[in-house]
Order: C-alpha cells, then structure tokens, then sequence
C-alpha cells in the first residue's frame, strides 16, 4: 500500500469518526432537551418561584400571590439556602450549602432520604449528600453533626433529588434543614448572606404561556432588579443551556 493511499484511508476514518461524534452529541442534545421539558415542573419544585438575597416584603408577596391566584389554587413553601460549617463533634467542619424547608417542601416532584435510623418527622435530625457520609463515616439515626449552636443527629443521605439538576450542582455538598430547627442554630443572624426562595405551586397546573403573562405584570410591579421571577419554563431552559455549553465543549475537544 502506497503512503499517499495509507493518508487517505487515515484522513477517510478521522472524518468519519467526526461525524458520528457529531450525530451522537446532536442526539443526546436533543433527548436532553425534551427530558428537561418534560420535567420542568419538578426542577423548579413549583410552578413559579420568587428568590432573592432578602426576604421580600408582605407586600411584594401578596403582589406575587394576587396574580398567580387568577390562575388557580395556591401552595406555598419558602426555602433558604447558605453556606455554613458542619462536622461532627470531635472532627475538623467542612463547608456545605445549608438547605432549610419547610414540610411542604418540594411542592412538585420528590425529595428521597434514608429514613432507616430517623423517621421523617423525627425531632433533631437533618440528611444530607453521600460523600458527607462516606468522609465522616456517619450512620443513619446513630451520628451526630455540629450546626452553629445545635448538636443534631444524622438522619442519612439524600437519595433523589428531582430539583438537583446541572445548575444545582454546588462545589460544596447539601445538608437539608427542618425550617423549624434553623433558629436554635444561631446562623440566621443579621449580615448572613443567603438566598430565599417563595416556590408556589398551582392548581390545575397553569401553561407555559399563562405562567410568561404572570412573570410579565409582576416585572412591572416588583421594581427591585434583586428579585428574580423564574417559571419552569426558565428552569429547564437554564438546565439546557449549561448542558449545551458542555455538548460544545466537547464537540470542540
């Protein structure tokens, strides 16, 4: 075989290799999307959110409830979420996104924990990402984490988040909160920095179009630039975004 034939068997399968990496990333492209939208509900845990880096006045809230009740029956659930040090006792803390809710929470889709050593609704207990369990070695119901001034016991790892997509990811592992164990902490003080969130869920479930008309007349309400307005719609196509500079990347790799 020639060298100049041997090149253009060579040049022939790096162009077809390109192009089935192509047509593969087009595909997963496409799949992911029409996943996404097809949970769009449960990345956002609602149908619309309101969160900003302080709490919203009655009045801002009662804006935001007084549109989405035109389009149906409300359920409501406030989330906080910050950074803060958690070890156990005797252990050096790691950072970790501190997450409160309340019971209600998620109010579309589903947050799965290990409930073999602390029932859910068990007074004192938390749940976080596996890897918290995996570095400190923490049994369900039997170890115990510091958090500010509380000492609480380990209730066991998330197993499913159904709002924990691409743009949940954090650099620092969840630990979820009972709202009602926040204060004995001592972490809600004046200067903390956080992000509160007002998820709000809709009964029947409204469109994509008549949740886009909600998010417009409160645009023209809620004045503060501070406070974003998100629907599901926004939540899948954020998602979308992250994991389609991720498909460029590697088409470009």
């Amino acid at each position: 075989m020639s060298h100049a034939a041997s090149k253009h068997r060579l040049w022939l399968a790096t162009l077809l290799a390109g192009l089935l990496g192509f047509v593969l990333l087009s595909t997963l492209e496409e799949n992911i999307r029409m996943g996404l939208q097809s949970r769009s509900r449960e990345l956002l845990g609602g149908d619309f959110a309101v969160s900003s880096r302080r709490w919203p006045s009655p009045t801002e809230l009662e804006a935001v409830r007084g549109e989405l009740r035109r389009l149906g029956s409300l359920r409501e659930t406030e989330v906080l979420e910050f950074f803060s040090m958690v070890g156990p006792p005797s252990q050096a803390p790691q950072l970790v996104e501190l997450v409160t809710v309340e019971d209600a929470y998620p109010l579309v889709g589903s947050l799965e924990r290990e409930t073999s050593g602390c029932p859910l609704g068990s007074p004192g207990c938390l749940w976080g990402d596996a890897p918290l369990a995996i570095r400190w070695n923490l049994k369900s119901g039997d170890s115990f984490l510091r958090v500010g001034k509380s000492t609480l016991r380990w209730g066991g790892r998330i197993l499913r988040d159904t709002s924990r997509g691409v743009r949940g990811t954090s650099f620092a592992p969840r630990v979820f909160l009972p709202r009602s164990l926040l204060a004995d902490t001592g972490l809600l003080r004046a200067g903390a920095t956080l992000t509160v969130r007002h998820l709000f869920a809709i009964e029947p479930p409204p469109s994509a179009e008549a949740l886009a008309g909600v998010a417009a007349a409160l645009d023209q309400k809620l004045t503060d630039p501070g406070i974003r307005l998100e629907t599901p719609r926004d939540a899948s196509e954020d998602e979308g975004r992250l994991l389609r500079n991720v498909a460029d990347y590697l088409g470009l790799s």
